[in-house]
C-alpha cells in the first residue's frame, strides 16, 4: 500500500485514494465498463434503437376449453381459455351478441344473475346453475369450466 493511502486512511480521507488505488488496478473491468457506457451513450444520443429479438412463432401455450352453455333448452358451444368461469364465459358471449343476461355482483358471494335471455327472476323462480346435469356447488363467477363439461341453466321455483 502506497505512503500516500496510509497517510490518507489516518486522516480519515481515504475513501477518494482507496477508490483510486482500486480503480487502478482493476483497469480491465473499469474499461470494459467505460466503453458499454459511452456505447449506450451514443446509441441513446443518435436516437438508434437495437433491431427487437424476434422469436421464431410458437404453438399457443394458453390452453382451450370446449364446452356447452345450454340455456332454457337452447345450447350454445362456447370455446375459451381454460380456467374461466360461467360468467367470464357468458360474458363472451354476451359480446357476441349470441346472448344477453343481467345480474349484480355481490362482494361476499359473487355474481347473481337477474334474467337471461329477457327471462326475469319473478314469482318465486329463478335461474339455477347446473354443471353436468348437478346442481352447482357455487355461483356463476366462481364455478371454472372443463373440457367438456355442459352448463345448464335452468329456470325453476325455488327449492
Amino acid at each position: 500500500m502506497s505512503l500516500f493511502i496510509k497517510q490518507c486512511a489516518l486522516s480519515n480521507l481515504c475513501f477518494g485514494a482507496e477508490l483510486f488505488h482500486f480503480m487502478s488496478t482493476h483497469k480491465k473491468i473499469f474499461t470494459l465498463v467505460g466503453i458499454a457506457t459511452i456505447g449506450i451513450i451514443v446509441t441513446v444520443s443518435h436516437g438508434r434503437v437495437a433491431p427487437p429479438v424476434v422469436q421464431a412463432p410458437t404453438q399457443s401455450t394458453v390452453a382451450t376449453t370446449t364446452a356447452t352453455l345450454m340455456v332454457a333448452g337452447v345450447a350454445y358451444p362456447i370455446t375459451a381459455n381454460a380456467g374461466e368461469t360461467v360468467i367470464e364465459m357468458m360474458r363472451a358471449l354476451s359480446a357476441a351478441g349470441t346472448l344477453t343476461f343481467t345480474g349484480r355482483n355481490y362482494p361476499s358471494l359473487g355474481f347473481f344473475v337477474d334474467s337471461i335471455n329477457g327471462r326475469q327472476n319473478a314469482d318465486g323462480r329463478y335461474w339455477f346453475l347446473y354443471v353436468n346435469g348437478l346442481s352447482a356447488s357455487a355461483g356463476a363467477s366462481a364455478v371454472v369450466v372443463n373440457a367438456g363439461d355442459t352448463v345448464e341453466w335452468k329456470y325453476e321455483k325455488e327449492k
